[in-house]
């Protein structure tokens, strides 16, 4: 008996944190696109959301997207600090410097998807390929992505 009061004391105690957790995260309206594999904000009000077969961008926190690269798979996507976007293809990296208007493509030595990427805060881009154990390691760039080492 003594147990069960102090496990309802317990949950009665935890119960007002949990429902007040919640309240920091609301969803987005839905929108369309395949499944979502990456987010990035530029200058506190661009959202671009990478998907599977693209990238979608937001001018108004989410309301609306609209799609501004179409590519056959993007793996993730990046702001760097002066707004440029990258977003990671299979073996190949998409740059825009325009939000999203225009996009150039680096293809890498490399057969895996781009994962990931990081700045340094001399601007230089670091980014990684693989998937499932294997990959090529490790691509960068000293000039802001325009060639990283190891492209093609």
């Amino acid at each position: 008996m003594k147990t069960l009061k102090i496990k309802t004391l317990i949950l009665i105690f935890l119960c007002p944190f949990y429902t007040y957790s919640q309240q920091f995260w609301s969803l987005t309206n839905e929108f369309w696109g395949d499944p979502k594999t990456g987010i990035t904000l530029v200058n506190d009000s661009i959202l671009f959301v990478s998907t599977t077969n693209g990238v979608l961008k937001s001018t108004d926190e989410g309301e609306r997207f609209e799609q501004v690269l179409t590519a056959t798979s993007v793996f993730t996507i990046f702001s760097s600090r002066w707004g440029k976007v990258y977003a990671g293809g299979l073996g190949k990296v998409y740059s825009s410097e325009d939000f999203g208007l225009s996009w150039d493509s680096v293809s890498l030595n490399s057969v895996f998807p781009v994962t990931q990427f990081v700045e340094n805060r001399t601007e230089g881009i670091f980014s990684i390929t693989g998937e499932w154990g294997e990959g090529d390691g490790v691509f960068f760039s000293d000039n802001r992505g325009g060639k990283l080492d190891g492209a093609q």
